[in-house]
């Protein structure tokens, strides 16, 4: 099975903030971005990492900095925060989903994710999760 780096970022904005999660491409993908990360954004507290079920967006495909990356982003893009960090342990994937073992500081667990219409996904806690952050 293959094992992926992943991160979670506070991303601070003038207009409000969001987290945004990345994901090192899953299955040695061929194109132009098959060296960035996979991103969605993500609209609820790190506490709540993750839902059950949670609603997601695509976002274009970030750079691996921000597997490290803290702090000013430049170009009047706000901040950037990590909250969470670690691995996705690839079960199935395809390019419309699959599943992942997650684990990370703050929580572990397996999900699903799945494509939507539009720019949409949901990522769904399967079993075994265990959120270590709380409020």
């Amino acid at each position: 099975m293959q094992s992926l780096k992943t991160v979670l970022l506070r991303h601070q904005l003038r207009g409000g903030n969001h987290y945004d999660w990345m994901l090192e491409t899953p299955g040695g993908q061929r194109g132009p971005d098959a060296d960035r990360l996979l991103t969605w954004r993500l609209p609820l507290p790190s506490w709540m990492w993750p839902q059950r079920v949670m609603a997601m967006e695509e976002l274009i495909a970030h750079r691996r900095v921000y597997l490290r990356r803290s702090g000013a982003i430049g170009g009047r893009r706000g901040t950037v925060q990590q909250i969470d960090r670690g691995t996705a342990i690839v079960h199935q994937w395809h390019e419309d989903g699959g599943y992942f073992e997650l684990r990370l500081r703050h929580f572990q667990g397996l999900v699903q994710i799945s494509r939507g219409p539009a720019l949409r996904w949901r990522m769904r806690t399967l079993r075994d999760a265990q959120p270590a952050c709380h409020r």
